[in-house]
């Protein structure tokens, strides 16, 4: 593809533009370091120049060798470089929809066009509700629009290093999780993973991208282990508490520098900008990785560590909108709560039924008599039978058993050990 939709102009016809414009010859270009002829190959295009001949002409016609190369002025570049940052900062589907229509672009520039028109089309697919299979609707639709445009920035990428392509590679699962399929999400953002390292490039914002991925749809999937994996090595990577301040702080000074100027540093300065940007972008995801490490923190005992990481992530989850998972992740923080001798905790608002179930549950740990301690088990039971999980299922079902034990009702206790062994079963053969 070309770098701005159309036809580029050769380098040997942009040489000959350049050198009739300023009234030299072939000869005068060429001398004293090339031939006349050498020239006149170049500009017939029948002759390649090499590096070192692109920066001999473009010094003798005054102009920055990627100018003799592109046809753009040295800081068109990172202009626009610029106004895709300033469209990342904004987020919306309509800055990248007008920055595709700017001619002069890269490949590469066109492709995070397209990547952020994949991330806002996820956006609306998301707040539309959940797509199952063979399903319609705003939802669905929004998720192929997703799908078209990740593939439209693969497309520009080919041949590309695998550190630009991870972040279609996390377009493309975010698509396949709300499709339902975050097993072949993993694989996807597994190989890309992998071959970053195996390549040599081991990029860190490809790879936060990739492990905040991963640890999203472990946890979807349930791979507590794997999802903890991942996790801790996205928040190794990840920079601060606030890369949107720190992204805007870089882009001010890219501003300053490109309008001074000085080209170079505005160059470092916009790539600061742009990688913080993505990284904010990944921020309310960073929630799934701080529940992911707090779950495990809390089985290996450092409950300090579980409490700090399930609090970030609870704001995390209420800041990004993600309410669900706000109040699984506060019902978490209950149960750790209790088990640290805390005072009894205000326990939220349940969403659907296995949350109800979980805060019955809770309840009972915390009901000072027998009775009410039966009646908020056996409720909670009841909410686990149909939906699962197994686990909180048969943890319910062995506190009841152990209740009913300790209150000599040894019977009673064998027929709900039973049943909810049954149960456990059921549950288990239909995933």
């Amino acid at each position: 593809m070309s770098a701005g939709g159309g036809a580029v102009t050769p380098v040997g016809e942009r040489i000959h533009r350049l050198r009739t414009a300023r009234g030299m010859s072939q000869r005068e270009l060429a001398e004293p370091g090339y031939t006349a002829a050498f020239v006149s190959s170049v500009e017939a295009g029948k002759r390649t120049a090499s590096v070192e001949a692109l920066e001999y002409f473009a010094q003798r016609l005054g102009v920055g060798v990627d100018e003799l190369r592109t046809g753009r002025a040295a800081d068109q570049g990172l202009r626009l470089e610029l106004a895709l940052a300033q469209a990342e900062a904004q987020g919306s589907a309509a800055a990248f929809a007008d920055l595709l229509a700017v001619e002069g672009l890269t490949d590469e520039q066109r492709a995070w066009c397209h990547v952020g028109l994949g991330h806002a089309a996820l956006a609306a697919a998301e707040s539309a509700g959940p797509v199952g299979p063979g399903s319609a609707g705003a939802a669905s639709a929004d998720l192929f629009e997703a799908a078209a445009r990740f593939e439209a920035a693969d497309q520009y990428l080919i041949g590309a290093p695998p550190h630009h392509r991870a972040h279609v590679t996390v377009g493309r699962a975010a698509v396949l999780r709300q499709q339902g399929d975050a097993r072949y999400a993993v694989y996807l953002l597994t190989e890309a993973r992998d071959e970053l390292t195996r390549t040599g490039y081991p990029d860190p914002s490809a790879l936060l991208a990739l492990h905040v991925s991963l640890a999203v749809a472990h946890s979807d999937l349930g791979d507590d282990v794997q999802a903890a994996d991942a996790a801790e090595s996205a928040l190794l990577l990840a920079a601060g508490p606030r890369p949107t301040a720190v992204a805007r702080g870089h882009l001010e000074t890219a501003r300053t520098l490109l309008a001074a100027g000085a080209l170079p540093a505005a160059a470092v300065a916009l790539a600061q900008a742009r990688q913080a940007f993505r990284e904010a972008a990944l921020h309310s995801q960073l929630a799934w990785c701080h529940r992911a490490r707090g779950l495990r923190r809390g089985r290996v005992r450092d409950r300090e560590g579980a409490l700090a990481d399930l609090a970030v992530a609870e704001q995390l989850f209420a800041e990004s909108g993600q309410d669900e998972r706000r109040v699984d992740t506060a019902l978490e923080l209950a149960e750790l709560r209790l088990a640290m001798g805390i005072a009894e905790p205000e326990l939220p608002d349940a969403h659907n039924p296995v949350q109800q179930a979980r805060a019955d549950r809770l309840r009972a740990l915390m009901a000072g008599a027998a009775e009410a301690k039966e009646r908020y088990l056996v409720a909670a039971i009841a909410g686990f039978r149909e939906r699962g999980p197994r686990p909180e299922l048969a943890r319910a079902v062995n506190e009841l058993a152990d209740l009913l034990e300790a209150e000599g009702r040894g019977e009673e206790a064998l027929r709900v050990l039973r049943a909810g062994l049954a149960d456990v079963q059921r549950l288990n053969s239909q995933t």
